[in-house]
């Protein structure tokens, strides 16, 4: 499970478990929540990233796989007020070129190479081949920090996600039941928020491909 104990003690519930002994491994969140790579244009991009705590946040991109010669956009803080997430626009890009990039956490590094990449759009008229792909209900896991663990996805259920990786869409449309947050007793904002990070969390090793 992914109590998000962080250091503090952290109380664990399993209701279908009255009476029966069973044991955890809690772990803290990884500095690095999620990211979210989105609004793809010919000369922009959009980072959507969510930390673990108030961070200092700093983006490091190039045409370089190594990233030399790289531009560095930042420093951002994220705060509590937006549940430690942040979007940052990168404008200025050449179209139809992939740009490798690095999350710099309070200056600190967080990727190593290879480094995550994109490629922007060819120039609007372009003719040229998009791949959209598109689902929903992932059949992700409830196993988390809220409440109870009450299903552990199957690993096959992060199949599909390889299958669509593999296709390498340009566009990915989610149609829904990306989160189960009625099913986890979810019933408010900060209880939603942590429902969609746990699905966004890629040590789940059935739900890898997803995040």
């Amino acid at each position: 499970t992914n109590v998000p104990g962080n250091g503090r003690t952290a109380h664990i519930r399993d209701r279908g478990m009255e009476g029966a002994v069973k044991v955890y491994r809690a772990f803290a969140e990884a500095p690095l929540r999620y990211i979210t790579v989105g609004h793809v244009g010919p000369n922009s991009v959009r980072l959507a990233v969510g930390t673990d705590r108030s961070r200092g946040l700093a983006v490091a991109y190039s045409t370089n796989a190594n990233l030399s010669a790289a531009t560095t956009i930042g420093t951002f803080l994220v705060s509590a007020a937006e549940d430690y997430t942040r979007s940052i626009d990168i404008s200025g890009l050449r179209p139809d070129t992939r740009y490798f990039y690095n999350i710099m956490l309070d200056g600190v590094p967080y990727y190593a190479a290879p480094y995550p990449n994109f490629r922007t759009a060819v120039p609007h008229g372009t003719p040229g081949v998009v791949r959209f792909a598109f689902g929903s209900c992932y059949m992700g896991t409830s196993a988390g920090g809220y409440g109870t663990v009450a299903l552990n996805a199957p690993q096959r259920a992060d199949r599909i996600w390889k299958s669509i990786a593999s296709t390498g869409p340009n566009f990915f449309l989610h149609l829904g039941d990306s989160a189960y947050c009625d099913n986890m007793s979810a019933w408010n904002l900060p209880a939603y928020r942590l429902v969609h990070r746990h699905a966004m969390d890629g040590r789940l090793t059935n739900m890898t491909a997803y995040a």
